[in-house]
């Protein structure tokens, strides 16, 4: 038998979106910006590394950031600016790690199906005290007003399947958008 990947598991904080058929809130989304200047570069010395190079970086993501080269700011946010990424994000509450393992290695498969040659940097598992959670890429449809943030999960429900899907959709300036045009 192959082995079993095993994606790490990161803390998070708690956020301000709250799933009320689950009764938890999801995880804080946290907009890095990591400013590097050629002094920084020199001090570790990769001032003449070509695929290093100064500038300033964004990045989305639920937990705190690894350590970087240069100045990193971390701010609590509930969308992404329409100028700092063209991906939307997928936030989804899983019930049990397996699970979450199985989403992000199906998100993986994907990128292999559709011969990108992308992979799913950006994506990974956290923990709050509400539950297991996913955060994924996806790319952002024209028809979107601009990346979106989708907060998702499956909920008891009273109906033939005995579940149902929630969604929160946040669009870019904090608009949250109604689920039904996206199927939820």
């Amino acid at each position: 038998m192959g082995e079993v990947v095993q994606f790490p598991v990161h803390r998070a904080r708690r956020g301000g979106v709250f799933c009320k058929p689950l009764g938890i809130y999801f995880p804080a989304l946290l907009r890095q910006v990591v400013t590097t200047t050629a002094e920084d570069l020199e001090a570790f010395g990769l001032e003449s590394d070509p695929e290093v190079k100064p500038g300033t970086w964004i990045n989305y993501a639920l937990g705190e950031a690894d350590p970087t080269i240069g100045t990193s700011v971390l701010t609590e946010v509930n969308c992404i600016n329409l100028d700092d990424q063209a991906e939307s994000i997928v936030i989804r509450h899983h019930p049990t790690l397996e699970h979450a393992e199985g989403y992000l290695e199906a998100c993986g498969d994907m990128f292999i199906a559709d011969e990108s040659g992308d992979d799913i940097d950006g994506s990974g598992i956290f923990e709050t005290e509400d539950g297991i959670f996913t955060i994924a890429p996806i790319a952002t449809k024209s028809s979107w007003p601009g990346p979106l943030v989708f907060y998702l999960a499956i909920v008891p429900a009273a109906n033939i399947t005995g579940y149902d899907y929630w969604a929160h959709i946040v669009a870019p300036g904090g608009e949250v958008l109604d689920g039904k045009p996206f199927g939820f």
